[in-house]
Parts: C-alpha cells; structure tokens; sequence
C-alpha cells in the first residue's frame, strides 16, 4: 500500500517536471518566433572621407619682354628643271607621261600651278594643277609634229611667299593621215599602213592603196573599221561615233564599244539553295516556380522559425504522456 502511494507521488512530479519543460520550450519558441518577425536594423552607412583640398601651384612671375626668341632664314625659290617618266622629249598620241618639278629653296610647302601648251593653247589633260608631280595625256586629235611646252608655276604658301617657274620642251609627234607621206605604219592613223604608191611611201588602206581617201567603193567594211556612213559597213552594222572619240567605225548598235562586235555576256545562273530540314524538338514542360512581386522566384527561409519549435514541443508533451499513462 505504501508503495503505491510512493509510485503515484512520483508520477505526480514526473508529470509536473515535463509540464514544466513543455512550458519552458513553449516560451522560448514564443520568444524565437517574435525575434524572428522583427525587421532586422539598418546598417550605418559609412561616413564619407573629407576630400583633399587641390594644391594650388605657385605662380611665377614674368616680364612680357624676351620671353622667348626664335630666328630663321629662307633660302631662294628655284625651279631647275622638269623631270619626264618615261624620259624622253619626243611624245607621241595618247601617250602618258608623269611631269616632276626639281625645287631647292623655299619653306618645303608650295603650290603648283602646270599648263602644257602649243601655239598658246592648252593641249592634253592634267590631272592634278596643285601638285608635284602630275599626270599628263597627250591628245589625239592632231596629226601634225608640233612643238610642246610644259610649265610649272611654283608658290611658296609660308609667311614669306616667292614663286618660281620652270619650263620644258616637248616635240609631239602626231599620226599621219590618209595618203600622206610616212616611214613606217607606225606613224600612220588606225587602219592604215605604210605603202609605197606611185613612188613615195603613204599611210594608205591596204585593201584599195590607190583610194586618196582611204574608203574602197564596193567594199564593205568590217567589224570596227572606220566609215562615214552605214552604207559602208557589213550586213547588221552601223557607222556610229565612238564615245569618247571623233571616230566613226562600223559596231553593233546594242554595244557599240565593242571592238569585236560581240555583245555576249556570261550569264551565271545562281544555284539552287539546297532545301533545309527543319527538325522540331518537343519543348520540356515549365516547372511552376514561385516568384515575387519583382519577377523573381522566392526562396525558403532557412533556419528554425517559430512554428517548427512549436510543432515539435507538442510532440514530445504527447509522446510522455502516452507513456505514462
């Protein structure tokens, strides 16, 4: 009897002390879970550094007079000469030179000012009037030998200006005609040749030597020779201007730059593109994710939050309990 009364006495306490611990574990979630919704506090911003004062230099003082002095001179401007390439004083049609002025003197910095003439006209095309050297062509439309002058007018563009001018002498040597004298067939006009008729050597048609005009009645003329009219060119050809030329030769209408009168062109036609392909590949279903009000997914919290405590509290209370009991 009396230790049974010692067991219940004992029980009695035991269910005191887990009363107690459960109430214990209950307060201190209670506590966790408060300190645990309380925002967190802001961290101070570090305060910011003094800037350094700019160290101002010192300022020196000077006299407006002979701060600095500078002396130089100019040497005279000079033209020597002018230069050909290809060399040579003998030019003939169409024949392209490149023309140099030889300066000494000056400041190194001119413009150039170039004229090729005959008979105070100019002849042939530059290309360039404002540098050293330039380009020339010699025209095509003369036939007789003339002489050429080539002059360079020189400028010196410093603040102590001169000007200078050289000059050079060409003989220009132009093609022969029709009919009149020659030495060789080079000298004679397109189409033409050096024949000896009637006793003297003339650029003539090799095809009516005797003709004084070069054009053979009842002969039809090729494919680019020169006519004066669409009677005397072939079948299908027209007596046109070549452009950029005073000539007038026998072409094809529909290309009349054409020396062979042929207006052939390769066509290319662009392969075919081989045919693509196209392989669909089924798309993986999206997995929900949850996101915030930003866009972004959201994250569980790590760590021990309030409820868990709670939750596994109650627990233990029932497990003793049942123990017990």
């Amino acid at each position: 009897m009396q230790n049974e009364k010692l067991k219940t006495t004992n029980n009695k306490w035991l269910l005191w002390g887990l009363i107690g611990f459960t109430a214990i574990l209950l307060v201190t979630a209670i506590i966790l879970f408060l300190q645990l919704k309380k925002p967190a506090a802001p961290l101070p911003s570090p305060k910011p550094k003094p800037a350094a004062s700019p160290q101002i230099p010192e300022v020196q003082q000077t006299t407006t007079e002979k701060v600095c002095e500078d002396s130089f001179s100019v040497t005279e401007l000079k033209c020597t000469g002018i230069t050909l390439d290809p060399t040579g004083t003998t030019v003939t049609a169409k024949e392209k030179r490149k023309l140099t002025s030889q300066l000494t003197g000056g400041s190194g910095t001119y413009t150039h000012a170039w004229t090729v003439t005959t008979n105070k006209t100019n002849k042939g095309t530059l290309s360039s009037t404002t540098t050293n050297p330039t380009n020339w062509t010699a025209p095509d439309s003369l036939t007789e030998s003339q002489e050429w002058t080539i002059k360079d007018t020189v400028t010196d563009t410093s603040t102590t200006p001169q000007t200078a001018s050289c000059e050079k002498t060409l003989s220009f040597t132009g093609l022969t005609a029709c009919f009149d004298t020659c030495d060789n067939k080079a000298e004679c006009e397109t189409d033409l040749d050096c024949i000896t008729v009637g006793g003297d050597k003339r650029c003539v048609n090799p095809n009516c030597t005797s003709e004084t005009d070069c054009a053979c009645p009842g002969i039809k003329k090729a494919c680019f020779d020169k006519c004066e009219s669409d009677n005397d060119c072939e079948s299908s050809r027209r007596c046109m201007t070549i452009p950029n030329t005073n000539d007038r030769r026998c072409v094809n209408p529909s290309c009349i730059s054409e020396s062979d009168c042929s207006c052939e062109q390769a066509q290319v036609s662009p392969s075919p593109s081989p045919s693509a392909t196209v392989i669909t590949y089924a798309s993986p279903s999206p997995k929900l994710v949850a996101q915030t009000k930003g866009g972004q997914p959201e994250l569980p919290q790590a760590g021990i939050t309030g409820p868990a405590v709670l939750g596994v509290s109650a627990g233990l209370l029932m497990i003793l309990l049942g123990i017990l009991f």
